[in-house]
């Protein structure tokens, strides 16, 4: 059973959250790490601040850049914009936790992601592409609606 922080409604995530960035994914420094042979956290260049104060390029600790040969099913993608399902269910996520119950969310250099810096949780590093995203634009009103 995963933590109940990571399964909140989405309503709460955004609430809770004091960071929010659209952000793109940056190369890593070291070569290395594309092949699998070594570890650096993901630095990312500030598309959109959402909510709070993000400092552009960030660094997400708990994170990690995806080698050539990741299974495209942990990169995941971005359900058409966000088109695909239902946006408020839980389970419209690309990320997951770990079977020791911690979130490590898997990012491709050059993809852009809306990030909540401060609050892992499953939809926390999604994959958006673009101005018209649906998680993008429902994030934007709950914010405005939430007076952040």
């Amino acid at each position: 059973m995963p933590p109940p922080e990571f399964t909140k409604p989405k309503r709460l995530l955004v609430a809770d959250s004091n960071q929010i960035a659209w952000a793109r994914a940056l190369e890593p420094s070291d070569i290395r790490v594309s092949l699998g042979l070594s570890e650096e956290a993901p630095t990312f260049e500030v598309i959109e601040v959402l909510k709070g104060d993000v400092p552009s390029p960030f660094t997400l600790p708990i994170g990690s850049y995806a080698a050539l040969d990741t299974n495209p099913a942990l990169i995941g993608d971005d359900f058409d914009g966000h088109r695909e399902g239902n946006l408020l269910a839980l389970y419209y996520s690309r990320s997951f936790n770990n079977s020791l119950c911690e979130m490590v969310p898997v990012f491709v250099p050059g993809e852009s992601y809306l990030i909540f810096l401060d609050h892992p949780h499953w939809s926390a590093y999604e994959i958006v592409r673009s101005e018209d995203d649906l998680w993008l634009q429902k994030v934007r009103e709950l914010v405005r609606e939430q007076g952040g």
